[in-house]
C-alpha cells in the first residue's frame, strides 16, 4: 500500500477539539479535556464499519436454451424484484409517516434506503487480498525475530527444524491475535 499524502499510510487523522476559554482564576485546579479525537482518513481510510455493510446476492435461474433479449431482460427484473423482496422482509428500508394534507385529504409514506456505490465496498475477495500480504509480512517480521534471538542465552546458534516451525506458528498466532484486538478498536493494523 502506497503512503497517502494526508494520514502517512496511517489511515486516521486527528482533529482538534476546540474549548472554550475559561476566566476562572490560575488557582483553580486544571481539568484535563480531550483536545483531539481519531477519523478515518477521507483519501484512504475506511468511511464504514464493514460490520455495518450487508452485501446481498439473489439469483434468479434461466433456460439456456432461450436467448432473446425479452427473456434476459424479464430475468433481470425477475431478480431485481427478489433483492427489493429480500430488503423488505430483512428491515433493510425503513419507512416514516409524513404529515396530513387535509386539502388532499391524503399522506406521503416515505421509504429510506441507504445504498453503497459498488466502487467503495470492497468484496470479501478484494478485502483479504489486500490484507493477506501485510499479514504475511508481519508474521515473516515476527518469526525472523524470534528465530534471531533462538539460543543466544546458551551460547548456540543453530535451530532445529521442529523449534523453527514452532517459533513460525507461534509468530503466526502472535500477528493474528493482535490484529484481531486492533479490529476490535477499529483501527487500521500497521506492518
Amino acid at each position: 500500500m502506497k503512503d497517502c499524502e494526508i494520514c502517512r499510510g496511517s489511515r486516521v487523522v486527528r482533529l482538534p477539539v476546540y474549548h472554550k476559554v475559561s476566566a476562572e482564576p490560575f488557582d483553580m485546579p486544571a481539568v484535563s479535556e480531550e483536545s483531539s479525537r481519531q477519523y478515518p482518513c477521507p483519501e484512504c481510510g475506511d468511511q464504514v464499519k464493514l460490520d455495518r455493510v450487508a452485501v446481498l446476492d439473489v439469483h434468479t435461474i434461466m433456460d439456456s436454451r432461450i436467448s432473446s433479449e425479452d427473456y434476459i431482460q424479464r430475468g433481470k427484473e425477475t431478480a431485481a424484484f427478489r433483492l427489493v423482496d429480500h430488503l423488505l422482509r430483512g428491515n433493510f428500508i425503513t419507512f416514516e409517516q409524513g404529515p396530513h394534507d387535509a386539502k388532499e385529504l391524503s399522506f406521503p409514506i416515505i421509504a429510506s434506503l441507504g445504498v453503497f456505490s459498488k466502487g467503495q465496498v470492497a468484496t470479501l475477495e478484494q478485502r483479504i487480498a489486500e490484507r493477506q500480504d501485510q499479514v504475511a509480512k508481519a508474521v515473516a517480521q515476527e518469526a525472523k525475530e524470534q528465530i534471531s534471538i533462538w539460543g543466544s542465552y546458551y551460547g548456540h546458534a543453530g535451530i532445529l527444524k521442529r523449534d523453527a516451525r514452532a517459533q513460525i506458528d507461534s509468530a503466526l498466532n502472535r500477528v493474528l491475535s493482535s490484529w484481531s484486538k486492533i479490529r476490535a478498536l477499529g483501527l487500521s493494523a500497521k506492518t
